[in-house]
């Protein structure tokens, strides 16, 4: 199977490396900043990759970096979450036709400082409570010292947030918003570092950086006695895991050769991409999808390419 998706891989950048014979033009990319090492990763495989040109990502959130995608503000929005319904019925009203692929998986991890010797295992009310109404450690079980909590909880526009909040409180996420002693930031590093600093704090961010990253002075907490670890991924056992994406919409994958060229990028670098970013692999057939999808704009890229020379 490797064998035969490296081959649709490489006639899918082939084919819109060639697109026009002219070199591509600035492809704006926004999103995660839990993909920011996949997109990081991925750009500087490409960059001197003529039928792509040159790129830049923004790393805003996958909110934002969707929002900017159906305002027509970047080409590209990677995010670590699935678009939402408020998300597609703006595509709709405005017009867009936004087209996604799966490129791997993140396990967002459940965090404490490496001091903090209680809290190993969490059930998941438990963790509700650590996340939202808790004041102490102490509220969250009675055997924990009753030190107060520090929470560090990705922003507003965070994929993550949304992702958390949907399996924890039902999609709201005012019960962490609303929570006391809690530190905000769209950046995983400024939350790694805000746990790692802080004996009482919890947080939470990508599998990325909470395992990958050299001294980041945090750990992992088990919930449900489950840790997040290739095999609980793979088998499902672990409950936080979700897809990484990455988007565009269906006028920029029939007019812009170049993205096309891009989406082919982050599809044949996917698998080495996400182990190096310490994040997980999609199944071949999640990638051979993705190539499918986006061969079928190819042809239609390659004809507006010739028409724009």
């Amino acid at each position: 199977m490797r064998l035969t998706l490296s081959l649709a891989i490489a006639a899918l950048v082939v084919g819109a490396t060639v697109v026009g014979h002219r070199d591509g033009g600035r492809v704006e990319l926004a999103g995660s900043s839990t993909m920011l090492p996949i997109v990081e990763w991925t750009l500087y495989r490409v960059v001197d990759d003529a039928s792509i040109g040159t790129t830049s990502y923004a790393a805003v959130g996958s909110g934002a970096g969707i929002a900017r995608l159906l305002a027509g503000e970047v080409d590209v929005a990677a995010s670590s979450r699935p678009m939402n319904p408020t998300e597609l019925a703006a595509a709709m009203s405005a017009g867009v036709s936004p087209v996604g692929v799966v490129i791997g998986y993140d396990a967002v991890s459940i965090v404490v400082p490496e001091s903090n010797t209680w809290a190993t295992n969490l059930t998941h009310d438990e963790l509700r409570r650590a996340m939202s109404t808790a004041i102490a450690w102490s509220d969250v079980r009675s055997s924990f010292p009753p030190n107060p909590i520090v929470r560090f909880v990705p922003g507003a526009d965070s994929g993550t947030l949304d992702f958390i909040a949907e399996a924890l409180f039902d999609g709201d996420p005012a019960p962490m918003l609303s929570a006391s002693r809690v530190q905000f930031s769209e950046d995983d590093h400024v939350l790694a570092r805000g746990v790692a600093d802080n004996r009482d704090a919890i947080g939470f961010f990508g599998h990325a950086y909470a395992h990958r990253l050299p001294g980041t002075g945090v750990r992992t907490v088990a919930i449900d006695g489950i840790t997040p670890d290739t095999e609980a991924v793979r088998h499902g056992a672990y409950p936080f895991v979700r897809p990484l994406s990455i988007y565009s919409t269906e006028y920029a994958l029939r007019h812009r050769p170049e993205v096309v060229a891009l989406f082919g990028a982050f599809l044949r670098h996917a698998a080495e991409a996400v182990a190096v970013s310490g994040y997980f692999d999609a199944a071949d057939t999640t990638i051979a999808e993705g190539i499918a999808r986006v061969a079928e704009y190819r042809r239609d890229a390659a004809d507006d390419g010739e028409r724009v020379r």
